[in-house]
């Protein structure tokens, strides 16, 4: 059997995630509201179901959790097969950007800069994108998507306290401090450090930002 003569399933739109736990909660929101103007929409794992979506199915637009346009990366390997046939959105979750890390989220080829549509939560990361060579035209200004999912929550922060010092035995009368995800490259050793910096990243902006940390 020939991949001429298998039957396609037909999609418009596959959201790719990479983290389940920040993007999926988002992710189940565009759905709905895309869905509600009829469109088809499926959410689809960025690591286990790349394949599957460029085999199985006859897509119009994938959104993507970053540009993923460099070598061997997500939209880099559709647009392999499908060249401009189809609409490639990024949703850029990471805008709040180390002094030292910014040029690894900027777009590098062609692709990414005049074909790719952006979401920007504001100016600032729209100047950003446009100084690193993408095209306005494809930057569109949407705000933190978060903002609106916590907004739609309209979460009881006090039971939330009650309930999360219930389930880990913590102490809700005291002050509680959560360190960020990323905040733990102030624990790494110069030598892993060093092959941050040979990947690309800025020495000093990253140091100042391990002191920091």
């Amino acid at each position: 059997m020939t991949e001429n003569t298998l039957l396609k399933k037909k999609v418009d739109i596959v959201i790719f995630i990479e983290h389940k736990d920040r993007e999926m909660q988002i992710s189940k929101y565009l759905k709905k509201k895309l869905e509600e103007n009829n469109y088809s929409v499926i959410i689809a794992s960025l690591h286990f179901h790349t394949h599957i979506i460029l085999f199985q199915y006859e897509i119009k637009t994938i959104v993507t959790p970053y540009i993923g346009f460099g070598k061997s990366s997500i939209s880099n390997l559709f647009f392999k097969v499908h060249g401009l046939n189809i609409n490639y959105i990024n949703m850029n979750y990471e805008q709040f950007l180390f002094p030292f890390a910014g040029k690894f989220k900027i777009p590098k080829t062609e692709p990414a800069k005049k074909h790719q549509i952006n979401f920007a939560w504001g100016d600032h990361f729209k100047e950003y994108l446009t100084n690193s060579g993408a095209s306005k035209k494809n930057i569109y200004i949407t705000g933190r998507p978060y903002a609106k999912i916590i907004k739609e929550l309209n979460l009881n922060k006090s039971k939330i306290k009650i309930d999360l010092a219930s389930d880990y035995n913590l102490d809700p009368n005291k002050k509680w401090v959560f360190i960020a995800l990323t905040d733990p490259l102030s624990f790494l050793d110069d030598k892993t450090l060093d092959k941050i910096v040979e990947a690309g990243a800025d020495k000093k902006g990253m140091y100042f930002q391990v002191d920091h940390d």
